[in-house]
């Protein structure tokens, strides 16, 4: 719920809502990657890291963000050990304080790690 001049109030979806939504995601079948795979992921610290506004919400808000990022890292933790654990050729790139478009956040981190890969293989 927002105010008219566009100020968040409060939720009116439960609580269990974004656990239910996570819960029904699939995980991709990492397993049947069969070559050499590269994979980054912006890794948030905080709901600060995720949401640019952050600073901008009331207390309501930042808790509400709060509870958002508590009940997402588990799921985001999750498919960073499940790419670990099940692609053999697999490398990992954990890049925090980046957003979800690290290859805009995080240009030249990006493009030097992909050279290096590249060249490795």
């Amino acid at each position: 719920v927002f105010s008219p001049t566009g100020r968040y109030l409060r939720d009116v979806t439960p609580d269990s809502i974004g656990a239910a939504i996570l819960a029904g995601v699939e995980h991709p079948a990492y397993a049947k990657i069969a070559v050499p795979a590269l994979a980054f992921y912006a890794v948030a610290d905080s709901a600060r890291d995720v949401i640019s506004w952050y600073a901008t919400l009331d207390s309501a808000g930042r808790a509400a963000a709060d509870k958002v990022f508590e009940a997402f890292t588990p799921f985001a933790s999750a498919a960073r050990e499940q790419f670990q654990r099940e692609v053999k050729q697999g490398r990992m790139i954990e890049l925090h304080g980046a957003h979800h478009y690290v290859f805009i956040s995080n240009a030249a981190e990006v493009a030097r790690e992909m050279r290096a890969f590249l060249v490795s293989r």
